[in-house]
């Protein structure tokens, strides 16, 4: 049993198709570069941002030395939810 899903290829011969698909790759590339001018002001913007967020980092280690998080209602919910898909696996 057969079943192609890619209507656009179905009376293509196998051997064909691999190099149908690795032309429409390359133009589908370039068609991208192409109708996108500011992708590469996009890509430097992002090359330069940095990985690490020093005040999310500060604020997480802010929140983890805080013995009163996360608050007792998240931890009663989060126990509610797990009980919940436990029962549900079983």
């Amino acid at each position: 049993m057969e079943i192609n899903l890619n209507h656009q290829l179905a009376a293509t011969r196998a051997g064909a198709i691999g190099t149908r698909v690795v032309r429409a790759a390359a133009a589908s590339d370039a068609e991208a570069a192409s109708s996108f001018p500011g992708s590469r002001r996009l890509e430097a913007a992002l090359a330069a941002a940095p990985d690490v967020r020093s005040e999310a980092v500060e604020r997480a280690r802010i929140l983890v030395s805080s013995p009163e998080y996360p608050p007792q209602e998240t931890m009663q919910k989060l126990a509610r939810l797990l009980a919940i898909e436990f029962d549900q696996a079983r």
